[in-house]
């Protein structure tokens, strides 16, 4: 697949959709993304988003509160990515390092369900727990692009969990602010620069619906899409494809020189439980894309690690480039850093090369990415936990335990593209 820009400026009517229309019960219920919220039915509904949404002659884009931006104060996306390697062997080496300045490519990154709460929708406040999944999950993409992460309304942990009411108007506030917040990088900040999409579980299936809505049938934006990390979002590829599932015109990853395609896996140690979250279509989250499952469809699996992405259900397992954070940032559901080698790290991360092996597998209708332990004699570094139940896997360490093996897919995304599109200056 090669990519080759037009050198037109996109049209901004083109490259927005912000009016959100949602029914609820018959009743249309507007959705956008300003301050106030929209009138909300009190009658519990099936959560879903529309298929489609008008879009404006002229776009009307509403202030963004923005969790990583550019030149903004205490950014955690640009936070310290010095890190202590640590071996099988116990042996450490500390590395100090920064960031580049003037990344070539953007990220759009849209955290997971972090908040907390008695509402259906989270208040539009970058509170602690987005700020550490921030620095868990997106800063260390800062090697190769600009990072660019709105604060949003997104579901809550107790709506997801079914312990709190969720109408299709909580479902839509989530993504209007995602979309609203998407219009205005566009417009105001990218400047026709190439964008890597980044998203786990929530943010990972927002972007799904944003990328079917505003991308898929949209050739010229299409132009400027390095690649999209989807983690948990389930999409499905027609029999034997790379696309025609979820998406027709995006396909997932074959190759990592390739531009313009999916990474994407639900990650287990195991093998996913009957009702897991993740791993199969129609899952759990799904519900915010309006994704149904496709009879026949397979859900896709994208090894991160593989010199060349993997098909799904293709047995090849690879060294996982693992990087977690250490200190007040960890504390986000991710691994455990007790272990004698861990006391050792004084810096913001800590790296296990190869400590867990990775392979796409199938079983029936279920897609993942099995992780295992790389047994070694001797090696005393974390093991695997899945801490919040088997159905949701490893979804919470998904991203960090190949994180060096997905900057390193960027990497070769954003230079795949940077020498097939041209990119218009102005």
């Amino acid at each position: 697949m090669s990519i080759l820009a037009t050198g037109e400026r996109p049209c901004p009517s083109r490259w927005s959709a912000l009016a959100v229309t949602v029914l609820v019960l018959g009743a249309g219920v507007a959705a956008c993304g300003g301050s106030s919220a929209p009138t909300q039915s009190t009658t519990e509904t099936t959560a879903s988003l529309p298929t489609s949404s008008p879009t404006p002659t002229a776009p009307s884009v509403h202030p963004v509160t923005w969790l990583c931006r550019p030149g903004l104060a205490n950014d955690p996306c640009t936070s310290d990515p010095s890190y202590t390697q640590v071996l099988a062997s116990g042996s450490t080496h500390s590395v100090i390092t920064s960031y580049p300045p003037n990344a070539p490519v953007d990220c759009f990154y849209v955290y997971p369900t972090v908040a907390t709460g008695t509402t259906a929708n989270a208040p539009l406040v970058a509170g602690p727990a987005e700020t550490a999944v921030a620095v868990a999950q997106a800063s260390r993409f800062s090697d190769q692009c600009e990072v660019y992460a709105p604060v949003y309304r997104q579901l809550t942990l107790g709506a997801v969990n079914g312990s709190i009411p969720v109408t299709s108007a909580d479902v839509a506030l989530a993504y209007s602010d995602v979309l609203n917040a998407w219009d205005s990088f566009l417009l105001h900040d990218n400047n026709h620069r190439g964008i890597v999409l980044i998203g786990v579980d929530q943010g990972a299936d927002l972007l799904v619906h944003l990328m079917k809505s505003q991308m898929d049938h949209n050739a010229q934006l299409r132009l400027h899409l390095v690649g999209a990390i989807l983690l948990g979002a389930d999409i499905q590829v027609a029999p034997n494809q790379t696309t025609g599932g979820t998406f027709s015109s995006i396909p997932v990853c074959s190759e990592f020189d390739i531009p313009g395609c999916i990474i994407t896996y639900s990650a287990f140690s195991q093998v996913p439980p009957a009702g897991a979250n993740f791993g199969h279509a129609g899952a759990n989250l799904d519900q915010l894309t309006s994704q149904s499952a496709i009879a026949g469809d397979p859900v896709a699996c994208v090894n991160p690690a593989a010199q060349t992405s993997t098909a799904p259900g293709r047995a090849l397992a690879t060294g996982l480039n693992s990087f977690f954070p250490t200190g007040s940032n960890a504390a986000i559901n991710l691994p455990d850093f007790s272990t004698p080698s861990d006391s050792k790290a004084a810096t913001p991360w800590v790296n296990y090369p190869n400590r867990y092996l990775a392979q796409c597998q199938t079983n029936g209708s279920d897609t993942w990415l099995q992780v295992d332990l790389n047994k070694a004699p001797g090696d005393k570094r974390p093991g695997l936990d899945e801490g919040l139940g088997s159905p949701w896997g490893l979804d919470p360490e998904s991203a960090n335990l190949a994180l060096g093996d997905l900057v390193s897919d960027v990497q070769q995304l954003a230079d795949a593209y940077s020498g097939n599109v041209s990119t218009p200056s102005g």
